[in-house]
């Protein structure tokens, strides 16, 4: 049986002293054409473009943005189940948009845009639980992937799925969320600017995040030990030898 993980993010403000991830693009994925800098904790900052190469905005019709994901080969993006809960199957009229940083970027000359052709939603998700809150995509033509596009593939973790006492990731260490969600609780409109936020993974056994993790073989929590709780991210992911793992 495979093993998923959502996170629950939880920020608060902080700042920290700038993080440079140096990259081994020698390794075929979680190497973006840029390196990324991370400079504080304050609901998130501008990303640096080019940084975060398989970031991905699903849309709806023209240029509406309503979800994110991230590319894990030419064919497929991995979302979160609840993006697509009601475009199970053959979808209509939906895309996604990769090698922009800025949702206006979406027709331009520098973006690929690909029908999505199959959603294969998670058959455990729990809508209620948010267990098993994943989902895949496939999409209609294999998406060119290189650092001239400004696009890249993120790694896919190896997990033992019979060790059920497996901590992943490993509780303190440091993981990077990126989107283009809203930046005020109760906002409609997405930032236009790919964002990004240092977190730090938590124990599901901690107060703060018990009333969050319904199934910690399934899911983890992450964020700022002290901060208020904020709205899940979709894409998140940690460093780990020099190239970043889902």
């Amino acid at each position: 049986m495979a093993y998923y993980y959502i996170v629950f993010v939880f920020l608060f403000i902080d700042f920290v002293s700038p993080t440079l991830y140096s990259c081994d693009r020698n390794i075929g994925c979680g190497c973006s054409k840029t390196n990324a800098v991370l400079n504080k904790i304050v609901g998130g900052e501008l990303a640096i473009n080019s940084s975060w190469g398989w970031a991905v905005s699903l849309q709806k019709g023209v240029n509406r943005h309503f979800c994110g994901g991230a590319i894990i080969s030419p064919l497929h993006v991995i979302t979160a189940a609840h993006c697509v809960d009601d475009l199970v199957g053959v979808p209509q009229d939906m895309s996604v948009v990769v090698g922009i940083d800025i949702l206006s970027q979406s027709s331009s000359s520098t973006a690929q845009v690909r029908s999505v052709m199959h959603v294969i939603q998670h058959p455990q998700y729990n809508e209620d639980s948010n267990v098993n809150d994943i989902a895949v995509l496939r999409l209609n033509q294999p998406l060119n992937i290189s650092n001239e596009k400004g696009t890249a593939r993120l790694c896919v973790p190896y997990v033992i799925p019979t060790d059920t006492a497996n901590n992943y990731p490993i509780p303190g260490s440091s993981l990077v969320a990126i989107g283009w969600g809203v930046l005020v609780s109760g906002q409609t409109s997405p930032s236009q600017q790919l964002r990004q936020v240092t977190l730090n993974a938590i124990s599901a056994k901690h107060q703060m995040c018990k009333s969050s993790i319904n199934n910690k073989q399934f899911q983890f929590c992450a964020g700022t030990i002290g901060g208020g709780k904020g709205k899940r991210m979709i894409i998140s992911f940690c460093f780990m030898n020099n190239f970043f793992v889902l």
